[in-house]
């Protein structure tokens, strides 16, 4: 997401707390997307080991 230069906050204290916010944000979102590609490759191996052994 780009922010138009008017979105973006004048003075340092409010420029650092957008940093803040956005990085727990992007961290956040990258926790879920981790979480959910490690159950999508558990059903993946447990799709393949009962398939083998079926």
């Amino acid at each position: 997401m780009i922010s138009k230069p008017d979105d973006l906050p004048s003075d340092l204290v409010s420029a650092l707390a957008a940093l803040q916010a956005e990085r727990e944000a992007r961290l956040r979102a990258e926790a879920v997307a981790a979480n959910w590609q490690a159950q999508a490759a558990n059903a993946q191996a447990q799709r393949t080991h009962t398939t083998k052994t079926a």
